[in-house]
């Protein structure tokens, strides 16, 4: 039995404020089928990741930009979120082929403005983006500075997952692909809303605290 005791590590990172921010997509992960407990089913997830050059954080003494994620339900009904986001952030409602199969890679690179709004969760503070539109007409558009990442669980890439947010890696790990695809293995217990290992695996004598 291990006797390792493992710290939830607290990030130093204050949450980003509430406001309008310039930034571009460098991610699209699909995380799978992700079993929600208030819906008592699964359902495809997808995580846009977005950077904004213009706010700065310190890590390992360099200064890079921050970045900030939203997931949502993979649907292009029209009453979907996804669907929703996706028309205002292009700018134009789908047309019906687009409609009957729509890439979402191409929206990788692709500048927006993102409504952020901070809310509460378990005692946290997290931003959330609550809305994604184009740029507005003579803005320069926000140049990527970190290289892009796309994943798709059922598709795996090991490259790409090592560079992954390690939330999002557990968030993979929690997906029905991913429990398909490891049987007989121990699946991660995860908050799907934030990512985090509610129970560490069953006999690695791991502690959180």
């Amino acid at each position: 039995m291990s006797l390792k005791l493992r710290r939830k590590k607290e990030s130093t990172v204050p949450p980003l404020e509430g406001g309008a921010y310039f930034g571009i997509c460098v991610g699209i992960i699909n995380v799978g089928h992700q079993y929600s407990e208030k819906f008592k089913k699964s359902s495809e997830k997808v995580i846009f990741i977005f950077e904004i050059p213009s706010e700065r954080v310190m890590i390992d003494g360099e200064s890079k930009p921050r970045w900030i994620s939203e997931k949502y339900t993979c649907s292009l009904n029209p009453k979907a979120k996804l669907c929703e986001v996706l028309v205002a952030w292009r700018g134009r409602n789908f047309t019906d082929a687009e409609l009957e199969e729509f890439d979402l890679t191409s929206m990788i690179g692709v500048p927006a403005t993102l409504q952020v709004v901070q809310s509460e969760y378990n005692g946290n503070t997290y931003a959330n983006i609550a809305g994604i539109t184009g740029l507005p007409k003579g803005v320069p558009a926000p140049r990527a500075e970190n290289e892009f990442l796309i994943y798709d669980v059922s598709e795996p890439d090991e490259a790409v997952f090592e560079k992954l947010p390690e939330w999002i890696q557990n968030l993979i790990k929690a997906s029905d692909e991913y429990a398909d695809n490891h049987v007989g293995e121990e699946i991660l217990d995860i908050d799907t809303e934030t990512g985090e290992v509610l129970t560490a695996p069953a006999g690695s004598g791991a502690v959180p605290f």
